[in-house]
């Protein structure tokens, strides 16, 4: 693709229980960097909403200190600092999981090249294993989807909602390599931000066509699909 060994990484990344990848694969002038994390100094996580904040001055302390934080926070963490009718206190999947580095691996795709803490990785060729998936089927059935979207229709006609994301989950029953799962999963979709986050109890692989946030100093910088793709001629 451009550079990136990234079947050498996989496979050196079976030997760590703990790592975050976090690779760029449309690159542009602001876009170009991908990163690797591996043995962390600390992990902050918390399955509580109570603890979210802690979380965070504990994980601001170690970016005073020079560390980096890596991780992921869930979509429920929000809960924490709004004020909703009967959610749960906690939950049985991190709402915020963060692990504490003292420094980065670094690719700059615009060369080619690693720069900060270059490893050694094998030949492009190296087997990472195969996988199985069986048994996919959707959490929803078309008589709930369409009750679902009828319900929704309603909300926004009565002026409770202006937009409403409505989503399933897919579910499969997985077995073998996580690693050629996401090796392949990164050649075939379009997505221009890709992560790999083994914690050792699970593993999350996110394949994003969206910028988050970048921040840079005071300004944050956001891409979301939604708004930002250039209008067509008519």
């Amino acid at each position: 693709m451009d550079g990136l060994p990234i079947l050498g990484i996989l496979n050196k990344l079976k030997k760590h229980n703990t790592f975050i990848l976090l690779e760029t694969i449309k690159t542009d002038k602001d876009n170009f960097l991908s990163y690797l994390f591996v043995n962390p100094a600390d992990i902050v996580q918390s399955y509580s909403l109570s603890n979210i904040k802690g979380c965070f001055e504990r994980i601001s302390s170690y970016l005073n200190r020079g560390y980096y934080a890596a991780g992921f926070c869930s979509y429920e963490m929000g809960y924490a600092f709004e004020r909703i009718y009967k959610k749960k206190k906690s939950y049985d999947f991190p709402l915020l999981w963060f692990g504490i580095f003292k420094k980065p691996v670094i690719f700059d795709h615009q060369s080619g090249k690693f720069i900060a803490n270059r490893p050694s990785f094998g030949a492009r060729g190296e087997d990472v294993g195969s996988y199985s998936i069986k048994r996919l089927n959707l959490n929803s059935t078309e008589r709930h989807y369409r009750s679902s979207v009828s319900r929704i229709k309603k909300l926004i006609e009565q002026g409770d909602t202006y937009q409403v994301n409505y989503t399933m989950k897919y579910k499969f029953g997985f077995r073998g390599s996580a690693y050629r799962l996401y090796y392949e999963l990164r050649n075939n979709q379009s997505a221009s931000y890709c992560a790999f986050i083994k914690t050792g109890g699970f593993s999350a692989l996110s394949f994003s066509p969206e910028l988050f946030f970048r921040k840079r100093g005071r300004r944050i910088e956001v891409k979301p699909m939604k708004g930002t793709t250039g209008r067509g001629s008519n």
